[in-house]
């Protein structure tokens, strides 16, 4: 009888055994499976369309706002994804100014020049600063495209020699100054989304552009880059080891409409480029937030530009590091 129960006691205990490492496996197998979809979840939000990502940016905020994204290959060209009509016709503001510059300092302007960025005033029409410098005060060109300035671009042109060549360069991306002075400062002109990024990404490219859309040397696109890097530094606080961001932010008010509104567009042009530069890997990005009835501040959408460039970073590194 001892014995017997011995060898129950032996069977149950060993049936226990039994029991708990099948109890281990199942929960190994829940914890993996588990992993497994969360992995899935994971790359499902990698794999995504940038289209779906876009209208996803966009349903998140307010929905009076009128929205264009545009994200193009800045090798190829192609275009990664986008959001809303790219080629609607916006007004660009600030980041058609270094456009403006590239053309200008190929036709002769010397950066340590200096300027006025106080007050411009240029047939009868004038334009102030915006960072409300004392009249009369004065900053080298380079400062100047390190502020945005607009009277200095305005202050330029009065005694520029080579009006031609750059109303020719910038016809070449359908900017025409006609009877006003203010398309040089991005104002009172329209350009769309894909041209914008076409002429950005010119800019990128570390080679001499030749006519597309017009001349830009090597020497002239290292200076723009150095300017949109601190001009997107001074705004977005973004960090990778692997890539550069530049670009400029900016914000066109108009005059009130006839619903007694102000018609405000804030809008982003710039790039993400490869810190090596050998295969030209990056993206080019250009946004436009319009609205009739509220201002979208440039620093919510400095949060939607930084979210785009990491998504970007994870969708194609392997191995990454964002700060």
């Amino acid at each position: 009888m001892k014995k017997l129960k011995k060898q129950i006691a032996i069977i149950l205990m060993f049936c226990l055994v039994l029991l708990c490492i099948g109890c281990s496996n199942t929960n190994q197998t829940n914890d993996n499976e588990n992993q497994s979809e969360q992995n899935e979840n994971n790359q499902y939000e990698l794999d995504r369309s940038y289209n779906e990502y876009f209208a996803q940016i966009v349903n998140e905020n307010t929905e009076d706002l009128s929205w264009t994204i545009l994200l193009m290959d800045l090798k190829s060209g192609e275009v990664l994804g986008s959001y809303g009509d790219i080629n609607d016709n916006f007004e660009p503001g600030d980041i058609l100014k270094p456009v403006v510059y590239a053309s200008l300092i190929e036709n002769g302007v010397s950066l340590e020049n200096n300027v006025d960025v106080s007050v411009a005033e240029y047939n009868g029409e004038y334009c102030r600063s915006k960072e409300n410098f004392e009249q009369g005060e004065t900053k080298t060109i380079l400062e100047s495209m390190e502020l945005l300035n607009n009277p200095a671009i305005l202050n330029i042109w009065k005694d520029f020699d080579k009006k031609e060549e750059v109303l020719y360069d910038l016809s070449s991306i359908g900017i025409m100054l006609g009877d006003t002075i203010m398309p040089l400062i991005g104002n009172d002109t329209i350009i769309n989304s894909t041209d914008i990024a076409q002429v950005y990404r010119a800019l990128a490219d570390k080679e001499e552009q030749s006519d597309e859309p017009f001349t830009i040397s090597t020497q002239t696109k290292q200076i723009v880059n150095d300017v949109m890097k601190k001009t997107f530094d001074g705004v977005c606080e973004f960090g990778t080891e692997a890539y550069t961001p530049y670009g400029v932010f900016g914000t066109v008010i108009h005059m009130e409409n006839d619903d007694n509104m102000s018609d405000i567009n804030t809008n982003f042009a710039g790039y993400l480029k490869d810190k090596q530069q050998e295969n030209g890997k990056g993206v080019v990005l250009v946004v436009n937030v319009a609205s009739s009835e509220e201002a979208y501040t440039i620093e919510k959408l400095a949060e939607v530009v930084n979210d785009i460039f990491v998504d970007y970073i994870l969708k194609t590194s392997e191995d990454f590091e964002v700060e």
